[in-house]
């Protein structure tokens, strides 16, 4: 686990939570959905989930975008 990138990333959401609560400061929708993705970002890199791609899969992909 890395501690650095949980302080990194969540620092800003905790600063727009408190201003919300504390200050009155108005949170759009688009700030509630970014706080949203970063905290599911955030959840995803610190539990150790791992996407394994199969060099099939990869190469469908690469060929794909080269025929385009």
């Amino acid at each position: 686990r890395q501690v650095s990138s949980l302080y990194t990333y969540i620092n800003p959401v905790i600063a727009s939570l408190m201003g919300w609560i504390w200050l009155g400061e108005s949170v759009s929708p688009a700030a509630a959905l970014g706080i949203g993705v970063t905290i599911f970002g955030v959840w995803v890199v610190n539990s150790g989930i791992r996407i394994e791609w199969s060099k099939r899969a990869i190469y469908g992909i690469l060929k794909k975008r080269s025929h385009k």
